[in-house]
């Protein structure tokens, strides 16, 4: 007959046992986020600096009042992209982890999409400083729930040149705004491409 003692031994161990897996399944769904999160990064970081440039160019050529409207390219090509890039290697949003991720670039898509449209009515609003932290905040979120400090350090490094637009104005600004996503999106994103590539190899 199976003792008190040897009953609670063996439900500490299946405790146990149950950690270790759920340790494992983080571990195996960060890995696989991994390996697809930086290609994401990477759409939506040259996205972002080709249309930040075209815009100077365009604004500094021209000077047109309609052009600031071409902000809303980055949406447009980057989601469509993404939608892609997922299909294509068949990923789907299953575990926790992935829907964490999901989470929280539904609420930043969202903000960052508004807070322009709002711009529109309330002309006082700064644009890019709010944009830049609010983008910045998700980056940081995603490289701690990936565990993934280039993405951590590059989005502490937009934060702080978010911060920049307080002492920067005219079209300088939007230079910031487009060395801001090589920061935080585009080298942190060939990183960890890389990264993964060596882990492939091995």
């Amino acid at each position: 007959m199976t003792t008190t003692n040897e009953a609670l031994k063996d439900t500490k161990l299946s405790a146990e046992e149950s950690l270790t897996l759920i340790s494992q399944m983080i571990t195996e769904a960060r890995g696989k986020l991994q390996q697809k999160g930086g290609s994401i990064f990477l759409i939506w970081g040259y996205t972002s600096l080709v249309v930040s440039l075209l815009i100077y160019f365009l604004i500094q050529q021209f000077g047109n009042e309609n052009i600031p409207w071409l902000w809303f390219l980055i949406p447009i090509i980057g989601t469509p992209c993404t939608i892609f890039h997922l299909r294509k290697t068949k990923s789907s949003l299953k575990t926790l982890i992935d829907k964490i991720i999901a989470y929280i670039w539904i609420t930043v898509g969202a903000v960052t999409f508004a807070v322009p449209i709002l711009a529109f009515f309330v002309h006082s609003i700064p644009i890019l400083f709010v944009e830049g932290l609010i983008l910045n905040i998700g980056i940081i979120l995603s490289g701690a729930v990936l565990s993934f400090r280039a993405f951590i350090f590059g989005g502490i490094l937009g934060i702080l040149l978010s911060f920049s637009f307080c002492f920067v104005g005219g079209l300088d600004q939007i230079l910031i705004f487009a060395l801001m996503f090589i920061v935080t999106q585009i080298i942190p994103g060939h990183i960890l491409n890389y990264k993964n590539k060596r882990c492939l190899k091995n």
